[in-house]
């Protein structure tokens, strides 16, 4: 297990958010990235850490294909 940071921002790059959750690997991460985004209206994007490594970054865009 891992922990990771998710830090969910507005599209000027602001953040908004962070959860900071403890997940067995980077896909599930990058599944509940788009879950967490799905949950912040205002926010345009959220991008996943874990350490000072990032994982992914989920786009709003992205979810709306």
């Amino acid at each position: 297990m891992a922990i990771y940071t998710f830090v969910v921002c507005k599209p000027d790059g602001t953040s908004t958010s962070l959860d900071v959750v403890e997940l067995s690997d980077d896909h599930v991460a990058a599944q509940r990235a788009g879950a967490v985004l799905q949950n912040h209206a205002s926010s345009s994007h959220v991008t996943v850490w874990q350490e000072d490594r990032e994982v992914c970054t989920a786009r709003r865009e992205a979810l709306a294909s």
